[in-house]
């Protein structure tokens, strides 16, 4: 099985790449999420073909090789994909001395479903982990709510609830439009612009979506609870 294919798979496989594998090599500092993050999605885009076994064994042959590759007590993005590489040019080779079928084919093609699927829910899962550090949404991670909209695991879009969301938007938005020293534009004027403005109703939507997901994830993080957890059970 591919780490490509299956969800808590995945999950498992980078449990593993994040405890035993740094532990076997001595790694004294704990990983920074955002060289796990980086290193989750680099796996997921460059070598979601090679299985978790796949994955432990590259590391298991570089460091049984007598030649490993150095890390430099870092353990990032730059470092795996040079293992990774190593085991599959030693994969390469032994398949070639031995007369052995290359059985994955090495022409690109169309992801299936389930696969651009697992890539979504690698985001999502990364994005809340960075949440969880600095409580912010940045730009173009929308996405995340696109998708757990989706899944119907955020808070239901009542009349009530869309209309707090709407007026805590525009209050938002107007906070960073009346404070410019230059044109001190007045409070009712700006409110006016962002409710009826063409031009500012996507800002408005986008700020609608960041605060529902900030609303959500605050709430996973109130109750303890993991979104891994909260998808495996939708």
């Amino acid at each position: 099985m591919s780490i490509s294919e299956n969800k808590i798979y995945v999950q498992d496989g980078f449990r593993l790449l994040f405890t035993k594998i740094p532990n076997l090599l001595g790694i004294k500092e704990a990983i920074h999420e955002l060289n796990k993050n980086d290193i989750k999605n680099m796996i997921m885009i460059k070598y979601s073909m090679l299985s978790l076994e796949e994955i432990d064994y590259a590391f298991k042959l570089d460091r049984w090789s007598g030649d490993p590759v150095q890390h430099f007590q870092l353990f990032n993005a730059e470092y795996v994909s040079r293992v990774l590489e190593r085991y599959k040019n030693w994969l390469q080779k032994t398949r070639f001395n031995n007369n052995l079928p290359i059985v994955k084919s090495v022409k690109k093609r169309e992801l299936t479903s389930e696969e651009k699927e697992t890539i979504v829910v690698t985001g999502v899962l990364n994005f809340f982990d960075e949440f969880k550090e600095n409580r912010h949404i940045p730009p173009g991670r929308f996405y995340a709510y696109d998708y757990l909209f989706e899944k119907k695991l955020l808070p239901p879009h009542t009349p009530e609830f869309k209309e707090k969301i709407r007026r805590s938007a525009i209050k938002h938005l107007s906070k960073s439009e009346t404070p410019d020293r230059k044109k001190r534009k007045d409070l009712k004027a700006a409110l006016k612009e962002i409710q009826s403005g063409n031009k500012n109703q996507s800002r408005l939507k986008l700020k609608c979506k960041e605060l529902v997901l900030k609303y959500y994830f605050n709430s996973l993080i109130a109750r303890n609870r993991e979104l891994l957890d909260e998808l495996s059970q939708n």
